[in-house]
């Protein structure tokens, strides 16, 4: 029991070092997009790229053939 105590141990110690390290590195990449300004760009109305408009296709609705009934 003594050994898979300890190894279970580790893994979570392992796990809380892992998580720590993501946690610190992500905050440091948010940290960097404000900083930039690269966080909610469309708020400024620019980017740094160009948009493109998308292209709307007319679609043509189908003939509906009716019969007039009133001759």
């Amino acid at each position: 029991a003594a050994p898979t105590l300890l190894k279970l141990e580790d893994n979570v110690k392992q796990y809380k070092t892992d998580l720590v390290r993501f946690k610190r590195e992500k905050q440091e990449k948010v940290a960097a997009d404000y900083k930039e300004h690269t966080v909610y760009r469309w708020l400024s109305g620019h980017s740094e790229r160009p948009r493109f408009a998308r292209k709307r296709r007319f679609i043509r609705k189908p003939r509906q053939f009716t019969i007039d009934k009133t001759s």
